[in-house]
């Protein structure tokens, strides 16, 4: 499911946020490290309701795989311009 979040298709997107939040009890279970770059890309979306849940999906995992994971994937987006 990590992979399909990578690909820019909003309505893909929106379905598989609604998915994880819906079993977010269980995301403790699952192998998260693999989720950690494309939800650090899903904060660039354009859509404004993708990257809220995407913010709301990061509070769950990064207790999990600790901040630092996530820390190595920002610095390597690239700056605004």
């Amino acid at each position: 499911m990590a992979d399909q979040l990578i690909v820019e298709n909003p309505e893909s997107r929106t379905e598989i946020f609604r998915w994880i939040l819906e079993h977010k009890d269980d995301i403790p279970n699952a192998s998260v490290q693999d989720m950690v770059k494309p939800l650090v890309t899903c904060l660039t979306d354009k859509s404004k309701q993708i990257r809220e849940d995407c913010q709301k999906v990061i509070m769950v995992v990064m207790p999990i795989t600790g901040h630092q994971d996530f820390y190595d994937k920002l610095k390597d987006m690239k700056a605004a311009v």
